[in-house]
């Protein structure tokens, strides 16, 4: 009996401590919660590509052997050199603006002459062409004073510029008038310029020969006489073979237009004559070059 009694009280006490044990344990773990570590992963670089012989860095699009790129194969997206991006653009030749006739005002006292002229000038296409005529007519101007001195030289509305597709014709006419005694006279200058080779032209350049070039304006002119502004008082059987008289002319497309002086080829009160000889009628004395020029 006390041994049944004996095994029963050891069995109860048993039973507490496990009971204790059990408590104790649970709040080992809600007072300290194991939260698991996470699991590292393997980072570690993959080893680099084996480089190409010859000891230039792989894949390197044509760059040399220390990574440098060549010149001419930096390329942007759609082939662009330079990696803009945009095509380059187009090279546009500059047409050069068309000669343009104007005038000069001249309103001054040169040396002992007034001057009140309209000093005919061109503008635009070739600078060095145009500055050539400009600085010829401004000669042609000082011509004039110098042979008037103490007049007043004015200019007329006949005074201008021709255009051609090869050259430039110009002309001053004025009058100078003295007031002691009173006297008038009409004086005519012209300018010629080649536009292609940016030359003065006179009568050396149109003719052949200068001599025989002469002869047959001399002929002409007395032949085409009635045809001036003279009509039937021209008068060209004093012409002599020689540049004076025929000095002053321009480049017209039907011919050459010669102003001769008052008293050259008519009588004084018919002033200035004017004469056009077409080219045709000169044949082989004008040179066939010029020709193209001068009828332009």
């Amino acid at each position: 009996m006390l041994i049944t009694g004996g095994r029963i009280l050891v069995a109860a006490i048993g039973a507490i401590v496990l009971v204790v044990v059990g408590i104790f344990g649970l709040r080992a773990v809600f007072a300290n919660p194991h939260v698991p570590e996470p699991i590292a992963t393997s980072t570690s670089p993959s080893p680099p590509p084996e480089p190409p012989p010859g000891g230039g860095s792989p894949d390197t699009g044509g760059s040399g052997p220390d990574g440098s790129t060549p010149p001419g194969t930096d390329q942007g997206p759609g082939g662009d050199p330079g990696g803009t991006g945009n095509p380059p653009e187009p090279e546009v030749e500059e047409t050069a603006e068309p000669y343009a006739a104007t005038s000069k005002p001249i309103n001054t006292l040169l040396g002992t002459v007034a001057v009140a002229v309209d000093l005919p000038q061109v503008q635009g296409g070739k600078p060095q062409v145009a500055q050539t005529f400009n600085d010829a007519m401004d000669s042609a101007l000082q011509e004039q004073v110098d042979a008037s001195p103490g007049a007043f030289l004015k200019s007329s509305s006949d005074s201008g510029v021709r255009i051609g597709e090869h050259v430039l014709s110009g002309v001053l006419r004025s009058s100078a008038t003295k007031m002691s005694p009173l006297t008038t006279d009409l004086l005519t200058n012209t300018v010629v310029v080649d536009t292609d080779s940016g030359e003065l032209m006179n009568l050396a350049s149109l003719f052949t020969d200068l001599d025989q070039g002469l002869s047959r304006l001399r002929v002409l002119a007395n032949d085409l006489g009635s045809t001036s502004t003279a009509g039937a008082a021209f008068d060209g059987s004093a012409l002599p073979a020689e540049e004076e008289p025929f000095s002053q002319w321009t480049a017209e497309p039907e011919g050459m237009r010669i102003f001769f002086a008052p008293g050259a080829v008519a009588p004084d009160d018919e002033g200035v004559v004017e004469l056009t000889i077409p080219w045709d009628r000169f044949g082989a004395v004008v040179r066939p070059d010029v020709r193209e020029i001068v009828s332009s």
